[in-house]
């Protein structure tokens, strides 16, 4: 049985003189956000992610809302997309992706003071039995405070994903990077992939694979757009 998993949160375009124009549409912004993550021009992850703070601005996440309400479908990104992120040869072209948004009760530093627990199960249901992290680049104490040469976070996980379709294995990398917005607000974009695919002793399941994005921006009383667990997400479902 295979199966992989890349997860991604927020990418960026090729510095230039110009001022940068990220997409408004959520299709292309979330490919956008995907593909220039790394952009070592800040200004491009900055125009991104005020973008989808523009966005998010306009759907509706009180607790009251409807999942109806947050869900998207969108278009799935493709092999090039995903080229030197991932060894293995799934084509995330060939699966649904959708996108869900919600709104955090939490400020963006009370999520980052979480990033560099050890052991994650307590934050993600849907791997109740073993979410092993390791941060394998920079500081997370100095990361959380935003403190000086510590913009950018990387970690290795060791995952086991459970629900009523899949039972699966898998090592996630995932990285997090402070983003300064046009209006002088903090926020921190995600982007976690699986390089290789995971394993499953169910050789009829459905495995999911994807390629996620994570905003936590600063809104309004100091809380956070969340995209958690699908929020810009183009998730898959490959049957094996």
């Amino acid at each position: 049985m295979r199966a992989a998993f890349a997860f991604a949160v927020l990418p960026l375009m090729l510095g230039c003189k110009e001022a940068i124009v990220a997409p408004t549409e959520l299709n292309e912004l979330s490919r956008f956000l995907f593909l220039e993550w790394d952009n070592e021009d800040p200004a491009v992850m900055t125009a991104g992610v005020t973008a989808f703070d523009t966005w998010a601005a306009g759907v509706e996440t009180s607790p009251d809302a409807s999942l109806e309400d947050r869900f998207y479908t969108i278009t799935a990104l493709t092999r090039p997309d995903v080229e030197g992120l991932v060894n293995h040869d799934l084509d995330p072209a060939a699966a649904p992706a959708v996108a869900v948004i919600t709104t955090s009760a939490f400020a963006v530093a009370d999520h980052a003071g979480l990033f560099g627990l050890a052991d994650q199960t307590p934050l993600e249901p849907s791997s109740p039995d073993k979410y092993d992290r390791e941060i394998t680049e920079g500081d997370a104490a100095c990361f959380a405070e935003r403190g000086e040469g510590c913009e950018t976070l990387a970690s290795t996980n060791d995952i086991n994903r459970k629900n009523l379709l899949v039972d699966v294995d898998y090592i996630l990398t995932k990285v997090w990077r402070w983003v300064d917005l046009e209006d002088g607000r903090q926020a921190i974009a995600t982007r976690a992939y699986t390089p290789d695919e995971g394993t499953s002793e169910d050789p009829g399941e459905v495995h999911q694979a994807g390629l996620h994005r994570r905003a936590v921006d600063p809104h309004g009383d100091g809380h956070g757009h969340d995209a958690v667990a699908g929020d810009l997400a183009r998730g898959r479902a490959w049957p094996r």
